[in-house]
Order: structure tokens, then sequence, then C-alpha cells
């Protein structure tokens, strides 16, 4: 059985009349173990993907400004998902993944010592907030040297 999960309003789209009908921004169709299991991430990066362009701050955890791991539990929280705060709590809490087998909402972790976290959202690419002088963005996953992945 496929079930469908709508996400969001589209930008740009009509907004929802009075009765509240308007255009969804994303249907997919999901097979009940994906939407138990990645419901949360979906949200998460959507909660994640309204900050893009919000600038880069050192420690900052939301709702104007992100560092990395700032970002990623700002997010997950969003979803009701509590993550721990660094990246180095976060590298190691959630279900281990390697990294050929990555799935769009896992977190993927750089450098070595592990550094920097971000959302990955498949293709090849990762939603983060890089670093100062830059802003939350979505960039190609092999710019960020991956060393790890987790679920959540």
């Amino acid at each position: 059985m496929a079930v469908l999960l709508v996400l969001g309003g589209l930008a740009g789209a009509p907004a929802a009349d009075a009765q509240g009908a308007g255009p969804p921004a994303a249907v997919v169709a999901l097979g009940p173990a994906t939407l138990l299991t990645r419901a949360p991430a979906e949200a998460a990066i959507s909660a994640a993907m309204s900050k893009l362009g919000a600038p880069y701050v050192y420690g900052a955890t939301g709702p104007d400004n992100f560092d990395c791991s700032g970002l990623t539990q700002w997010a997950f929280r969003q979803a009701g998902v509590f993550i721990p705060r660094t990246t180095d709590g976060q590298s190691q809490s959630g279900t281990p993944v390697p990294l050929d087998q990555m799935r769009r909402g896992d977190l993927v972790f750089s450098y070595t010592p592990i550094s920097h976290v971000g959302f990955y959202l498949g293709d090849g690419t990762v939603l983060h907030s890089p670093t100062a002088g830059r802003s939350v963005e979505i960039t190609p996953l092999r710019y960020l040297d991956p060393v790890a992945a987790r679920r959540y």
C-alpha cells in the first residue's frame, strides 16, 4: 500500500483559498516503511530549506543565523526530533550509514577530524551552513570531503 505525503506550498504558487485549498509543493508516493522512517527527515529538510540564505554565525542555533550543526539541530527540532547540539555529538549519535548508502535526509559529516555537517539531499548535493561570510546553501557533496553519515 502506498501513501501520499504532501509537503508545504510551492513558492510563487497561488495561495490557499479561504477553505484551505491550494496546490501542494510536492506529492510523494511512499511505502508504509518509508513514511514511518523518512517523514521526520523530510520535515527537517523542509525546515532547513526555508533557511536558504540565512547567514552563518559561529555557535548560532537559529532561527535567523546558524552554524552547521545549529542548522541541523534546529531543522530536526522543527520535525520533532531532538539531536545533539554539536557536530561531534551529532556524528556520534543516530545510526551510522555507509557513504555509498546515504539517503535524502541523512546527515553527512566532513573532514578529519570531523568538523562539519549538512543534510544529504540526494543526487550528490548537500544543504548546509558553510562558514563565516557565507550563508545556508546547497552545494555538491564532493566539495565537502565526506567521511561519515548518520541517520536520525
